[in-house]
């Protein structure tokens, strides 16, 4: 069983057509370690708010990156991970970057029976 977060956005469903908010589930900076502010899992995070995780002069700090994301660029980083659409209720994939511990951008949103192949 794995940590994960929760991040929310708005966009166009792909099952619906309509925009809505989507949920969205992360593994990038969740833990079930944490510091004196908390623990750092089943927490809700908008896009561009950076994600409670240790510090960066912390030995775990680099854990925030989980292993089947895919780098972009120098600190910069993919992940798809599954959703939902508040509306429809449609399961959703979504490919989420991520930067400095912070969700920046939804860079694709599909029906969860076509998750793109460049992602495990």
């Amino acid at each position: 069983m794995s940590a994960y977060n929760w991040i929310t956005a708005f966009a166009t469903c792909p099952h619906c057509g309509t925009e809505h908010e989507i949920v969205i589930q992360t593994h990038m900076s969740s833990s079930y370690g944490g510091d004196e502010r908390g623990l750092f899992f089943d927490r809700c995070y908008a896009l561009g708010e950076k994600m409670r995780w240790w510090s960066k002069s912390h030995p775990k700090f680099a854990e925030w990156i989980v292993s089947h994301a895919v780098p972009k660029e120098p600190d910069s980083f993919l992940e798809c991970c599954y959703g939902k659409c508040s509306g429809c209720k449609q399961e959703i994939d979504s490919v989420v970057q991520f930067s400095d511990v912070t969700p920046v951008l939804v860079k694709d949103i599909g029906v969860l029976d076509e998750w793109p192949s460049d992602f495990p």
